[in-house]
């Protein structure tokens, strides 16, 4: 799945590092060397690409040189959606979600931090499908137990897609 996006995402340019800030009319790329943010992607071993939609939550990928890829929701998006998801902190709880994309779902488990606001998976299928239909400008409806549904639709890909995808070594690797 992620694959499918590589040949079309290559033709998008280079953004500059941390130039825009997630929000519901861009993508936030940025690449980290440990905890510390760098503008020296070959060396970052750890790259985000974030968002938020028109409806209110966000979206975070996060790709990791050793952990391979997370796709967190921030269902109440603070100002900086990416720090939301990648310092949350407080007590974790499971919960089972399902990601509806063009009648197609996909069920799976989530961590949810409730102090953080965030949901956040490892499932490679889930993560796949949120990516593509992001990728598509597709409408992605969230479905998690005890939550209201969440119908959300992510800003137009853009250079800071194309940065993640082209960084993350779980998107880039070549068969």
């Amino acid at each position: 799945m992620i694959k499918s996006i590589l040949a079309a995402s290559a033709a998008l340019a280079v953004t500059a590092l941390g130039a825009n800030a997630a929000s519901a009319a861009a993508w936030d790329f940025r690449a980290y060397a440990g905890t510390n943010e760098t503008e020296d992607t070959e060396s970052a071993s750890d790259w985000t690409v974030a968002a938020v939609s028109e409806d209110g939550p966000g979206v975070v990928f996060v790709c990791t040189s050793g952990s391979g890829m997370l796709a967190t929701i921030a269902y109440e998006a603070s100002e900086d959606v990416t720090a939301q998801a990648i310092r949350a902190n407080g007590f974790v709880n499971t919960k089972a979600g399902s990601v509806t994309i063009n009648g197609d779902t996909i069920d799976s488990d989530w961590t949810i931090r409730r102090r953080a606001h965030t949901l956040t998976t490892g499932h490679m299928s889930t993560i796949g499908a949120l990516l593509n239909g992001v990728y598509r400008g597709d409408r992605i409806e969230l479905n998690f137990n005890q939550m209201d549904p969440m119908y959300v639709t992510f800003p137009e890909p853009d250079e800071a897609i194309g940065e993640f995808i082209a960084n993350c070594p779980t998107t880039n690797q070549r068969s």
